[in-house]
């Protein structure tokens, strides 16, 4: 069964990101009014790492697991809050089309192994996660008709940028860095040395980096 949809999806998510403001203490990052915890982020970063440990031959690391719940965090927001913007919706019969496929004939639960080991998407948010992909992709889809997946994802990624922008976007510090030319929270300046891979979103599946 074609996996396509749900791993390019993932590849797209990637592309969307946080500012660098002042969130308060015990925040992770922020949206405009919407807060997300340092706990949230941890908890979801120790899922990961329970969840990847059967399929990965070397350990995750916590500070890159981080880093990557709270782009996807905000990134959900952002897309979450356009979507409203435009009258866009996601029923839950899509959600488990767009599963069903990406899972194919695999068990739900090899399969949110496999993702936690390459996307580093917690199983418990498998559900919120193909969610954001399916509003993703019928964002770029209403901005760019027929257009190719380059030319959606531009367009995308300058309208969350923008918003971002509107609503105030922060990520505290320990996290990462603000790169608003490509919406992605980039390694903090101490860590810049040490490359680390990213995850990325497009048309609508789920892919490592």
């Amino acid at each position: 069964m074609n996996r396509k949809p749900l791993v390019m999806a993932a590849a797209g998510l990637a592309l969307l990101g946080l500012s660098a403001c002042n969130p308060v203490p015990g925040d992770a990052a922020y949206v405009g009014d919407h807060r997300i915890a340092v706990s949230e982020v941890q908890d979801d970063t120790a899922e990961v790492i329970a969840a990847a440990a059967g399929v990965t031959q070397d350990p995750l690391d916590p500070t890159e697991v981080n880093r990557r719940q709270v782009n996807r965090l905000v990134t959900e927001q952002l897309v979450a809050e356009q979507a409203a913007r435009r009258g866009i919706d996601v029923t839950d019969a899509e959600v488990d089309g767009l599963l069903a496929q990406a899972i194919g004939r695999s068990d739900r639960a090899g399969f949110e192994a496999q993702l936690a080991a390459s996307q580093l998407v917690p199983p418990s948010r498998l559900d919120s996660f193909a969610r954001t992909v399916a509003l993703n992709q019928k964002l770029m889809d209403g901005l760019v008709p027929g257009g190719d997946e380059s030319a959606k994802t531009a367009a995308l990624v300058e309208q969350l940028g923008a918003l971002s922008a509107e609503l105030g976007t922060g990520v505290a510090a320990r996290f990462g860095t603000w790169d608003p030319s490509q919406l992605t929270v980039g390694l903090p300046p101490n860590d810049l040395s040490t490359p680390a891979p990213q995850a990325q979103v497009t048309g609508g599946t789920v892919q490592s980096p």
